[in-house]
Parts: structure tokens; sequence; C-alpha cells
């Protein structure tokens, strides 16, 4: 292979993770505080947080991580085992792994009977995570939500720090960050993970069991990884928009395929995390192809939930 293709692989590459920095964030649960989260669910958390959101009436915090209980961190030991002692990202430990033979290492969080609350996950639910490592592996792949209760479910694959492949190519959310051995986190939506893993389709369970999610590093003896702030979060109805009024008053008309705010000049449609959806400039705004949920509209002075 030329030089020149070279640098154009390597360049189309970067570009590719360099697309999905939007996803990247502080991994500090200030950040997720911030947007009023309903539910957190965790898989692996510090114990001064997890004290802290048990404590905070506001928050219903679930354990779904390892326990014991019904919840097991389980690790192919044959290719899987304890990596280096890392400071988490609060300072405490953090789940650390290193691949120990030239097979496809694999660790995961499974649920026995009678399993875990998932009824209150939707598209606006968040996988947030921190990962980290002293020796990198290509990438990591991340399997979420693979097996459970119901028969439809299939998972959501994807990397983090550089491609992976699994019988295809796993597109990476996010680089690994610029210094060795430091933080990244990771945000992303259950409905933006629908949008890249195209297959992946889940239901809100009560009484989720199997492997909730999964871990891999490849297959090459030595690399590591760590995982740290690993939860879902699930935001309130006003989510990270404030001032929210729910004034029925407004000038609005909700159709199956329009928003129609009269007179307004401009119309913004949110979602329940503060994320802006759709803008236009006028008084009408097409719908049509829209996820049905509750969504916040601005038009004018007014702003108002609505459901679509």
């Amino acid at each position: 292979m030329k030089k020149s293709l070279l640098l154009s692989v390597a360049a189309i590459a970067a570009a590719s993770l360099q697309g999905f920095a939007q996803y990247t964030c502080n991994p500090k649960i200030d950040v997720v505080l911030d947007q009023h989260p309903a539910y957190i669910d965790s898989w692996f958390i510090s114990d001064a947080v997890k004290e802290s959101l048990e404590a905070n009436k506001s928050i219903k915090f679930q354990n779904i991580g390892e326990n014991k209980e019904n919840i097991f961190l389980d690790v192919w030991e044959a290719t899987m085992v304890g990596g280096p002692a890392v400071a988490g990202v609060d300072s405490e430990g953090c789940l650390s792994f290193e691949v120990s033979n030239k097979n496809w290492s694999f660790c995961a969080m499974r649920t026995e009977a009678p399993g875990i609350d998932l009824s209150h996950i939707t598209d606006d639910t968040h996988f947030h995570c921190a990962f980290n490592s002293t020796d990198r592996p290509t990438g990591i792949e991340v399997v979420l939500f693979d097996g459970g209760t119901a028969a439809t479910p299939k998972p959501a694959k994807f990397a983090l720090g550089g491609r992976m492949t699994d019988g295809g190519s796993l597109t990476a959310i996010a680089p690994w960050p610029s210094t060795v051995g430091t933080w990244q986190g990771v945000d992303i939506t259950l409905g933006q993970l629908k949008k890249i893993y195209r297959s992946f389709t889940y239901e809100a369970i009560n009484g989720w069991t199997g492997p909730s999610i999964k871990f891999s590093a490849g297959s090459t003896k030595g690399k590591n990884f760590q995982i740290d702030a690993c939860y879902l979060w699930t935001p309130g109805e006003q989510g990270g928009v404030e001032g929210v009024i729910d004034d029925s008053a407004a000038p609005l008309v909700i159709t199956a395929n329009t928003i129609n705010a009269t007179a307004a000049e401009q119309i913004e449609l949110y979602n329940v995390s503060g994320q802006l959806v759709r803008k236009v400039n006028g008084s009408v705004m097409g719908i049509a192809d829209i996820t049905p949920g509750i969504y916040v509209v601005k038009a004018g002075k007014k702003t108002a939930k609505v459901r679509i």
C-alpha cells in the first residue's frame, strides 16, 4: 500500500472518531445531576457517589451491577484477568481488566431471576461511561442488553476508543483521551444508539435477566482497560430544559403532522434532555417523522410541554 493511501486511511479514521466527539463528556456525576435525572441505574459507580444518590430523594437509584443476590460479574478467565490498579473517576477503585491470552476476551454483568426493573427506560435514557487504559487495546467493544426475558430485544454493539470487529465493523462513539492513563467520558442516548447500530431494539421491561452489559478488548495479550462511572440515566419530564411552563393557553395546535403556533416567527422543539430536536423559521413545524414522546415547544414568548 502506498504511503499516500496509508495517510488517507488514517485521516478517514481520525475524521470518523472526531465526528462522534458530540458523545464525549466530563465523566463526573455533577454533569449528569445538572440534567435533573429521574432514574439512575448503575453498573459501576464509586461508593461515595452511590451513597449520595441513594440519599437523594428526587432520584430513583438502582444497582444493576455486581451484588450479593442475583447480579454477577462474569469473567472469561481463559482470556481476561484483573488489570492494573488505577484510581477511578472519583479517586476510588474501578473495574480493571487485562487480556491474558490470544483469544477473544470477555466479561459481563449477568442478572438472574427475579431480574432487574427496566420498565422506565426510553429512547431518551442515556448510556454514560468512563473508560481508561495504561496500555491501550485497539478499542473496547461494548454490548448493551444482550439477552433478557423478552423475545424481541436485540443488543446494541459499539466501541470505545477505536473501531472493533464482531462479525462486522463496530463504530467507536468516542476516541481514547489524548493522554494515556486519563479518563474519557461518553454519554449517548439509547435513541442515538439505534441510529448507529440499526438492529438495536429493546423493551422497557420489569424482570430483565441475562447479560445487561458486556466488554471485550480483543485478543492482544497484555492490553488492559478500565471502566468507571458506568450507568444509565433517564431524565425527568423537565430534563435539561429550564423554566418550562405547562401553559395550556399557549397558541399551539398539535396535529399528527404539524405544530402550529399562531403568529410565531420561529418554533423550536426540544426533547426532555434539553437537546434541540428541530427549529423552523415560521409558524408551522412538520413533525410527521418525530419519534413519539414528551417534548418542549418554544414559540415566541410561549414555552409549553407537549406530547407528540
